[in-house]
């Protein structure tokens, strides 16, 4: 339900031309009370665009739950030179927020210390260019 709840608030009020979901899945982290707030996990892509093609695939994050345990965004995207891959930005969990980068962009999630949990919902879509 979170899932489409998330694409219809974004058909309706941030005008994104969705044309296919192309996968919807939740993610949640338990705390890791002895780990570090500022480490993270592997960094990925939801999908193998090549950084120099025009990618009409967005990823959106969901946040379920308010939780410490931040998404981290790097400058770096699918296909490019990994070295010198470095963090550009990342993204407190807040119930109900949205975040909506290109499913090429290289991210990753980390896991709480404090909060009992951290749960996401991950949607990667197409759309329309």
């Amino acid at each position: 339900k979170y899932a489409d709840m998330v694409v219809k608030a974004l058909i309706e009020n941030a005008n994104m031309p969705i044309d296919t979901v192309v996968r919807a899945k939740a993610n949640m982290l338990f705390p890791q009370p002895h780990g570090n707030r500022k480490d993270f996990h592997m960094p990925h892509t939801d999908k193998e665009i090549p950084w120099n093609v025009n990618s009409d695939h967005v990823t959106a994050l969901y946040y379920v739950n308010d939780a410490d345990g931040d998404t981290y965004f790097f400058n770096k995207k699918y296909g490019e030179e990994l070295r010198d891959m470095h963090v550009i930005d990342q993204m407190s969990p807040k119930k109900g927020r949205v975040v909506i980068f290109n499913s090429n962009q290289y991210h990753c999630s980390s896991s709480p210390v404090d909060s009992d949990k951290r749960i996401v919902i991950n949607i990667v879509l197409k759309v329309r260019q």
